[in-house]
């Protein structure tokens, strides 16, 4: 079994579908000084998603909004 970068990780973590072992991975990432590089594309990765899912509401709101004082 190849071992998973913690970029890897933190996508499976992201959408609960890590495994126990995998997760016992990641916790071992966060303290592997080597892994730091994959933490953060990863986390990176995870962050933009929500800024882009943040924005996306937000311009639905701001279209629902104007049209209802139409």
């Amino acid at each position: 079994m190849e071992k998973p970068t913690a970029s890897e990780l933190v996508k499976k973590l992201a959408k609960g579908e890590i495994s126990r072992r995998e997760f016992d991975l990641f916790l071992e990432a966060l303290d592997d000084k080597s892994q730091a590089e994959n933490l953060d594309k990863g986390f990176w990765g995870l962050f933009a998603q929500f800024l882009t899912k943040g924005k996306s509401d937000e311009q639905n709101d701001d279209t629902s909004k104007n049209s209802n004082t139409l």
